[in-house]
């Protein structure tokens, strides 16, 4: 993908089904996650036969100086809505790793 490098790919899967090899690698940016960027490459008897990229390109992201751990932004946002709605918000896990 123009504007990444081999870097900014991780292994996710590397697979062999019968004859066929399937090799995955999913995407980031400044060790960010990238969703949905991946690039796929299948072979078949040690030929590459299918390549597929849904990979982002030239992407431009500032990262913010310093980061907020999670149970900091937690208490943050419980505190938010509870100003602004009243209650007692409860917080739930979300069990996607790339929301976490």
């Amino acid at each position: 993908a123009p504007g990444a490098s081999a870097g900014d790919f991780a292994l996710v899967s590397n697979s062999v089904d019968g004859g066929l090899r399937t090799v995955g690698f999913a995407q980031t940016y400044r060790g960010l996650p990238v969703i949905g960027g991946q690039v796929s490459f299948l072979f078949e008897h040690d030929r590459l036969v299918v390549m597929s990229s849904a990979a982002a390109t030239e992407l431009a992201l500032a990262i913010p100086p310093r980061t907020v751990d999670a149970a900091t932004a937690r208490a943050a946002a419980v505190g938010w809505i509870a100003k602004l709605y009243g209650g007692a918000p409860v917080v739930k896990l979300c069990v996607n790793s790339a929301l976490r």
